[in-house]
């Protein structure tokens, strides 16, 4: 299970880089992410770095502990998620310029190798195991989607996607 949306940003690649890695501002972009905060030591981007995310989906809510792996100014952001040795998932913000001075941004997920929700829920129903795993890379997907268009709005100066 993977998925990977992109969109240009009229904005440099270090802007963009200080919006993605601007852990405040994930809960008002992101339509799942309820709360984010760097755990003590850490207070910024950088590898080996910790932050903690809650998130909520209808009645279930869950907090994780996420490990920054790349943290290259104005080129990459990636965290694991739980184990970093066997994440539930890898994130990532991959910056490319562009030739008028914006930025390409790209910004994915990789399920697994560890536990999941996903994970129990098929384990669960394996029957299920096509529906749900569309139906959370859909979800996902349109999340991400989301969350490039408020940091596009933030780094262009505009109005923000309506939640």
């Amino acid at each position: 299970m993977a998925a990977e949306v992109e969109i240009e940003i009229a904005a440099p690649p270090e802007v963009v880089w200080d919006l993605v890695t601007d852990l405040t501002q994930t809960p008002h972009r992101n339509l799942e992410t309820v709360e984010t905060s760097w755990v003590p030591p850490h207070d910024r981007a950088e590898v080996g770095a910790v932050f903690a995310g809650t998130n909520v989906m209808d009645e279930m809510r869950w907090t994780v502990e996420c490990h920054v792996t790349v943290a290259d100014r104005g080129q990459a952001f990636e965290w694991t998620v739980l184990d970093p040795a066997e994440p539930s998932s890898s994130w990532w913000y991959r910056l490319e310029p562009t030739g008028d001075g914006g930025t390409l941004v790209r910004h994915g997920f990789q399920h697994g190798p560890g536990p999941s929700h996903v994970r129990a829920f098929v384990e669960g129903d394996p029957g299920a195991e096509g529906a749900v795993v569309e139906g959370r890379t859909r979800m996902l997907e349109r999340h991400m989607r989301h969350t490039l268009a408020c940091i596009r709005a933030e780094a262009e100066g505009t109005e923000p996607p309506p939640r």
